[in-house]
């Protein structure tokens, strides 16, 4: 069925994947800011009532697909089937009444974290279910309804928001959610969501219609994220050899913090400038300890003589590591012991 909406819906982009030889749905993609992001086009968004702003849940993006009496959960490539990860909310999707040939766009989130998320969603079946059992169910945040009764549903944003309040209405769920919009005080509403621990937000136009794929959303511009990011300093360890354009040059520092009292590495980072990347990549081959190859790219770690500090951004902690960290500038008002994870 989903595979015949797409090959059927007028006006609906979609593209030939290699697996199988399925149609893929792409769900709109978000273009991405920091609250550090241009001043001027933020202060606009926020004051702008034909925008509104929801949570940014920390979670992993899914497609629940109605057809008839059957239920199914994808990820982004629906070859990715969940459905027996989530017989929980199918039942609770079943009350929404919603007709054969719909779509919901959403966010399956686990209430403690992301990586519970991740252990739930990417386990077979039983296990995912022995899982939850233990630590706790996943939730849907939906958010959005692009097909509708067999048709794309190429209303504007506030009209697809009040066809899924009228399925949601008067109902009370424990798994399933419509994620809130807020309209007026929007940058007060982040700001409590980044002091309470939380990303950011999803700054959305009401007035444009649901994309799909990255040309269009990135023309549209009608999905905005932006996040809360932290600073870290972390000790430079060592580095990769980059590939593409970078090859011959560094492609990421290796960094680490201190754990205990003791430096531990902690993963990689790049966003450095060209000219960064060369005058690095030749420090640190003058004074390498060691090299090892993997997947034909040279990984030199440093004399501990050599080491130096930097500053990252970076949206939180992971188990072992930063999530999406980002080089920011070189300390040199730092201690290597003051680099604490």
């Amino acid at each position: 069925m989903l595979e015949y909406l797409i090959k059927n819906s007028n006006g609906f982009k979609a593209t030939q994947t290699k697996v199988e030889g399925k149609m893929e749905l792409k769900p709109i993609m978000l273009m991405g800011a920091s609250d550090k992001a241009d001043e001027w086009m933020l202060n606009k968004i926020w004051q702008d009532n034909n925008w509104i702003a929801e949570k940014k849940y920390d979670g992993s993006r899914y497609q629940i697909l109605i057809e008839n009496n059957e239920i199914r959960v994808f990820s982004r490539r629906i070859n990715v089937d969940r459905t027996g990860n989530c017989q929980h909310i199918i039942n609770e999707i079943k009350q929404l009444n919603l007709p054969s040939g719909t779509i919901l766009d959403g966010e399956i989130i686990h209430p403690i974290n992301f990586n519970n998320t991740v252990s739930v969603m990417n386990s077979d079946p039983y296990r995912s279910v022995e899982l939850q059992k233990r630590i706790g169910f996943v939730e849907m945040h939906i958010f959005d309804i692009p097909i509708y009764n067999g048709i794309p549903n190429r209303a504007i944003l506030s009209e697809r928001k009040k066809l899924l309040e009228k399925h949601f209405s008067n109902k009370q769920f424990k798994y399933i959610l419509q994620v809130k919009a807020v309209k007026e005080n929007k940058q007060a509403y982040y700001e409590e969501i980044v002091n309470n621990g939380g990303e950011g937000v999803i700054l959305k136009n009401l007035n444009s219609v649901y994309a799909i794929g990255i040309d269009e959303a990135i023309k549209n511009g009608a999905w905005f994220k932006v996040k809360k990011l932290h600073s870290y300093d972390c000790v430079v360890i060592g580095g990769v050899e980059g590939q593409g354009k970078y090859a011959g040059i560094l492609g990421a520092l290796v960094i680490g913090q201190f754990k205990n009292g003791k430096l531990a590495e902690i993963g990689t980072v790049s966003g450095m400038s060209d000219k960064l990347r060369r005058n690095w990549w030749q420090k640190i081959q003058d004074n390498k300890e060691r090299i090892i190859t993997m997947n034909g790219k040279k990984h030199i770690h440093l004399k501990q003589d050599a080491y130096w500090i930097i500053e990252i951004e970076a949206q939180e902690k992971a188990i072992n590591s930063y999530r999406f960290p980002r080089f920011i500038r070189e300390r040199t008002d730092k201690k290597l012991q003051e680099c604490i994870w």
